[in-house]
């Protein structure tokens, strides 16, 4: 839900909470029986008795992942929690930083590190977001943004009745003319691309 309410819409049958420890027990006694019961018994996890929505709990000071003491634990929601759309969501660093600490440490939440990717992807975030997480994760979130951010290259197939009479031009600005079954101008500076009527080559695929 938080990630949704930042931008990222993606739907899940699924519903996280991030709650206190003295608070479990709280929404335990408030809700059992009225139309919510735990997933099994003694489970701190609860469950939609009528649409089946399984409702999970992540609680302040215990660990992602694999459970193991990290850098990174849940942090008390009072501390981390910001208004989007009148929604109380996680703020978008947190919910990063848990992600990645949980997909790195439990080989069955790599699902955790795909997320953070799309997210990566779909928002954009800028390198730059990583100054906002723990140093912990700021490795691993660089090695997923360059991998969702490959180098752009731009290109401009040149018809045979082109007359390049600027190709000198564009060469002194790095432009390569490419020879073959087309003939294609080929830069990966993006000004001068536009300068020259180049496009993002996978506009061509």
């Amino acid at each position: 839900m938080a990630v949704f309410h930042h931008g990222f819409r993606r739907f899940t049958e699924d519903i996280d909470l991030l709650v206190r420890h003295e608070d479990v027990a709280l929404i335990h006694e408030h809700v059992e029986g009225r139309g919510y019961l735990p997933k099994f018994r003694g489970s701190k996890n609860l469950r939609d008795t009528e649409d089946g929505v399984s409702i999970k709990f992540f609680v302040s000071g215990e660990f992602p992942g694999d459970g193991r003491p990290k850098a990174i634990a849940f942090p008390d929601p009072t501390d981390v929690g910001v208004e989007v759309g009148g929604v109380r969501c996680l703020r978008l660093p947190t919910w990063i930083e848990l992600e990645i600490a949980s997909g790195t440490s439990a080989p069955d939440r790599h699902k955790d590190l795909v997320d953070v990717e799309q997210l990566i992807a779909i928002l954009p975030l800028p390198r730059v977001f990583r100054e906002e997480l723990d140093v912990s994760v700021r490795e691993e979130f660089d090695r997923m943004w360059t991998a969702m951010n490959p180098p752009r290259r731009f290109m401009r197939i040149v018809e045979e009745d082109d007359c390049l009479t600027d190709l000198a031009a564009m060469r002194r600005e790095g432009i390569v003319l490419e020879e073959g079954h087309l003939r294609r101008l080929i830069t990966a500076d993006p000004e001068a691309a536009a300068r020259y009527g180049l496009h993002d080559e996978r506009e061509f695929m």
